[in-house]
């Protein structure tokens, strides 16, 4: 309700710190639907980052009410690989929009940014898309 009367802030309007705090309020705050609109304009805006508003999106708007469990349409979900030692890109829901969806939001591909953030791995699924299909990328 206070976001839709004052607009969405971000750090400029109440700190790093308060910007923080405030995602960290929506990942755990029960929205629904009727909110991403809310979180597009925010976007578009410039007051949401697009890695934020991925997360924000996979977490919360796009639940699978048939697994109970949120589907990963712009990589976002993680989960420990097998031994532990690093992170690993949970299944991607339509694998093969996945690229597309990133770079529409200003997100680059999922295989570039596992590779600068270095702290997690690709799902099979991901990888076996690009190799099937010739997409040239770094493993």
């Amino acid at each position: 309700k206070i976001i839709k009367q004052y607009n969405f802030p971000n750090a400029y309007d109440i700190g790093t710190w308060g910007e923080t705090i405030l995602n960290a309020l929506l990942h755990r705050t029960f929205l629904n639907k009727s909110h991403l609109l809310l979180l597009d304009s925010a976007l578009y805006n410039g007051k949401l980052i697009p890695g934020e508003y991925a997360a924000l999106f996979d977490e919360i708007y796009n639940y699978d009410t048939k697994t109970k469990l949120p589907k990963n349409s712009y990589g976002t979900l993680l989960e420990p690989n097998k031994d532990g030692s690093k992170m690993q890109v949970k299944a991607i829901d339509n694998v093969a929009e996945l690229d597309k969806r990133r770079a529409a939001i200003g997100l680059m591909p999922l295989w570039q940014e596992a590779k600068i953030q270095n702290y997690y791995t690709l799902p099979k699924q991901y990888i076996d898309y690009l190799k099937n299909n010739n997409i040239p990328f770094e493993e």
